[in-house]
């Protein structure tokens, strides 16, 4: 059921169809980036989906192995258009409830380049025979508490020595555990009067998908950062790859109905 919709979902973005609709739910909701308001009922999604692909041609999707739970799905994809300025790549993460065949409640974080690129290695993928669902709370938890504290020490002892760790869609990956260690001490340095959340995760079997919602002052200017990890594990519960899709905002904002949960 759901690798239909997910395929009936790309070809509707590739053909700009607004028979998208049609995929949820009568009263679903849509919540198309984490600080904008989101589109209700199948009106709304229409309204929204006919001005986002007005623009949009030559499109192609490419959707990855989803994490399934139940009636919730988590998918990656990677988009490459042509909009009025030229190509751009347009990767990101779907954050899928179900009801029966119809979804509703779609929230997703994304990123956004220039030019056409093809999808990073790892994209789409969980690799490794560790079930997820075995370690995924427990990372929650800690790695909550320790970006709570700024404590990078403890932030770095939950991936492996030989971890891949890609903190945005268009950058390299910092490749084993010191190098996550340093990139996040400087991540925490920067941030003052910071107060963390991270959500209940989704796992399913070598993958699992966790949202975060952190709220600091950088050089005395408010910040919201909102984003999904997704990630796999080795049998000691350490972390072995790591990606993360995420939007920034310039002010102090809560987190929307819905957020850090699934159902």
């Amino acid at each position: 059921m759901w690798r239909d919709w997910l395929r009936a979902y790309a070809d509707a973005w590739e053909n700009a169809d607004p028979g998208v609709v049609e995929l949820f739910t009568e009263d679903a909701t849509y919540l198309s980036q984490p600080f904008r308001e989101p589109h209700t009922g199948r009106d709304g999604i229409r309204a929204y989906w006919a001005g986002a692909t007005a623009t949009q041609r030559d499109t192609e999707v490419l959707i990855g192995d989803p994490l399934v739970a139940g009636d919730h799905v988590v998918a990656e994809w990677w988009t490459t258009m042509v909009e009025d300025d030229g190509p751009v790549t347009l990767p990101g993460v779907l954050l899928l409830d179900f009801d029966g065949d119809e979804c509703r409640a779609l929230r997703e974080y994304w990123a956004y380049e220039p030019g056409r690129h093809e999808p990073f290695p790892e994209w789409g993928r969980f690799e490794g025979d560790q079930p997820a669902a075995d370690h995924a709370a427990a990372w929650a938890d800690a790695y909550e508490r320790a970006w709570r504290a700024g404590d990078a020490d403890a932030a770095a002892a939950l991936y492996a020595e030989d971890v891949s760790f890609r903190s945005h869609a268009f950058r390299e990956p910092v490749r084993g555990r010191a190098a996550v260690r340093d990139y996040t001490a400087r991540a925490f340095a920067a941030e003052e009067d910071r107060v963390a959340r991270l959500g209940r995760p989704l796992a399913a079997g070598a993958g699992a998908a966790v949202e975060y919602w952190t709220t600091y002052v950088e050089e005395g200017a408010a910040q919201t950062l909102a984003g999904c990890v997704l990630m796999s594990f080795d049998a000691n519960g350490a972390v072995t790859t790591s990606r993360d899709y995420w939007h920034v905002a310039d002010e102090r904002r809560d987190p929307p109905a819905g957020w850090g949960r699934f159902g």
